[in-house]
């Protein structure tokens, strides 16, 4: 830990922030730790496995708390009748819940709290020792709504109209710009092919990779100096072609772009649909191709930037805190609100935060509820940030970062896990970006006041 004046806060590059909150990495630690866990046995007859990974305790002072959450929602709850398995033994517990009757695209989950009655020194009364989520099941999507007789976008010069308001269609990049819906603006820019994130700590340590020609140095090679030589860092998109029609009023805009790096010959192509229809949804499919030679890339999606009012958060996908592909063990499927400002986490060296996975919808609304809603098809990684990348990367320490008056929100086909390189192993190779060809699907959809993204998203 390094305490170091702050405006009369605690500031620690470790465990805990300046409001002495855990690091999402201790809740992770907590959960893999967790002595015990619930494994589905046979969740169609409602039992379940307990596994006591104890080496000498029973479960006799563990209460089993259980929901079932239907779209992140508790509509039942309940706890288990005591249990008492041996230390390193499992136990078939049945859990008595009722088949929950779903609407057609929701998911069902059954979530289980291990509570620690006793009153341990320092944990306190009923200490929550860990969770454990098993899927239910999953109702068939409805299909979506069809549109209303006449209910057409049209396409004036470059700009898109729609029943919900109107976008600007920018050639030189293939972009929407100006989206607005109810008067207000949604979208100043987007989508912007990303393949870069701000580095983390385990990608590689920037102070070395500052003095990379000190030969004292010449053995500490990363992944985020491979990326340097790559030049990914400094990569751009340039537009190959970029054509728009209008079919049985819809407006199609299709493009194609090439992401380019110092690494010559090296690319990763982006083909891209933009369908607005009627309603004025943007329906969105990329797909990219990436060269052997950019295998492993930090991240690969796109990024759009909204108006800085769009503070208010909700998403239904892993939570409450970050996630990356390999640190999701503590964050449960729910629906979870936040703001925007919030997902900043103060790294001292700034660099990549606030990740969310296996995300079915993200909210980004206004103080009356008004916004646009990102919903996926069917999964996919997102975040909304105040802080862009690139200065982030350019930072070398938390009072280095200016905070920008937008939002950006990244919508990824996947970024690269954490690992643990900057102190232990690398990241597994089953976490990081192969080559090949990715695909990414999703829709923006304007929201009014009053409505509710979940069922927004489910039409």
């Amino acid at each position: 830990f390094g305490d170091e004046p702050n405006d009369g806060n605690f500031v620690c590059d470790g465990l805990f922030w300046p409001d002495r909150s855990p690091h999402p990495a201790v809740f992770e630690a907590k959960q893999v730790y967790a002595p015990v866990i619930a494994i589905d046995a046979s969740i169609a007859d409602h039992r379940l496995l307990l596994a006591n990974r104890y080496d000498f305790l029973d479960l006799s002072h563990v209460s089993v708390r259980w929901a079932v959450e239907v779209d992140g929602a508790v509509e039942q709850h309940g706890t288990l009748a005591p249990v008492t398995t041996a230390p390193g033994e499992c136990e078939t517990v049945t859990v008595p819940f009722t088949e929950p009757v779903l609407r057609p695209g929701q998911e069902a989950v059954l979530t289980l709290h291990f509570i620690d009655r006793r009153d341990v020194p320092l944990l306190g009364p009923a200490h929550d020792l860990g969770v454990s989520q098993v899927p239910i099941v999953t109702a068939p999507s409805g299909g979506p709504a069809p549109d209303p007789p006449g209910l057409q976008a049209t396409l004036t010069g470059d700009a898109v109209r729609s029943a919900s308001g109107s976008v600007q269609i920018d050639r030189t990049g293939g972009q929407l710009r100006r989206w607005t819906a109810g008067g207000e603006e949604l979208v100043t820019a987007g989508p912007e092919p990303r393949v870069w994130r701000a580095p983390t700590d385990n990608d590689g340590i920037r102070l070395w990779l500052d003095h990379r020609d000190d030969p004292r140095l010449t053995a500490h090679r990363s992944t985020l100096t491979r990326w340097v030589d790559l030049g990914l860092d400094t990569a751009r998109a340039d537009l190959i072609d970029v054509q728009i029609a209008v079919r049985d009023g819809i407006v199609v805009i299709e493009s194609e772009q090439l992401i380019t790096t110092t690494e010559q010959g090296a690319a990763v192509r982006s083909r891209r649909t933009v369908r607005i229809d009627g309603h004025g949804t943007a329906h969105v499919h990329e797909v990219f191709d990436v060269d052997d030679a950019l295998a492993d890339l930090p991240r690969l999606g796109g990024l759009w930037t909204l108006p800085e009012r769009l503070e208010r958060l909700t998403w239904f996908g892993r939570g409450p805190h970050e996630s990356y592909a390999d640190r999701v063990a503590s964050t449960p499927l729910g629906r979870y609100s936040s703001t925007v400002e919030a997902q900043y986490v103060p790294y001292v060296m700034p660099q990549e935060h606030g990740n969310l996975t296996d995300v079915r919808w993200l909210a980004l609304q206004d103080t009356d509820g008004s916004g646009l809603l990102l919903s996926a098809a069917p999964t996919l990684q997102a975040k909304a940030s105040h802080y862009a990348d690139e200065t982030l990367w350019q930072a070398r320490h938390t009072t280095d970062v200016v905070r920008d008056d937008a939002i950006y929100l990244s919508v990824d086909v996947a970024q690269r896990g954490l690992g643990g390189a900057s102190c232990g192993p690398d990241t597994l190779e089953r976490y990081r970006m192969p080559a090949g060809r990715h695909e990414l699907s999703y829709r923006l959809i304007p929201l009014a006041a009053g409505d509710d993204p979940g069922i927004v998203h489910r039409r």
